[in-house]
């Protein structure tokens, strides 16, 4: 399926949670203030028949398909060499928007953070492996 590509430019860790049943169990046992990290000028549009998981369509599943336009995978050295390589990118094009953090936003706690985006990669990972019928080991 082709979608419309919008452009927008997101790098930090800010996100929010849509409200909903299916968002509501992909996102239990997380705390409210939960932090996905985003690197993107890119999104695009949630198929009408896909239930929105994050607001503007930064998330989504359809059927077996789980759509996040996030990065549960980065290391500390991911996200510092992203930083350093593509500093141009954390200046908001259209003023401060708030969608653009700054390197020192980002960095700020990196360790922790990155250890939490992993116990979210898994929850996440694990409920979708889920609707496949498996019952991957939990460690």
């Amino acid at each position: 399926m082709w979608r419309p590509i919008r452009t927008t430019r997101s790098a930090g860790f800010r996100c929010r949670r849509r409200a909903g049943t299916v968002a509501k169990r992909w996102w239990q046992g997380l705390p409210a203030d939960t932090e996905l990290f985003h690197w993107r000028d890119t999104t695009l549009s949630r198929p009408t028949a896909a239930d929105a998981l994050l607001q503007r369509d930064q998330g989504f599943v359809m059927d077996k398909v789980l759509a996040l336009q996030c990065h549960l995978q980065v290391t500390p050295k991911m996200v510092t060499d992203w930083v350093a390589r593509y500093h141009e990118a954390l200046r908001p094009a259209d003023g401060p928007s708030g969608r653009v953090q700054t390197e020192t936003e980002i960095t700020r706690a990196l360790p922790q953070r990155v250890r939490a985006l992993r116990r979210i990669a898994d929850l996440v990972y694990t409920r979708w492996l889920e609707g496949f019928g498996e019952r991957p080991d939990r460690k």
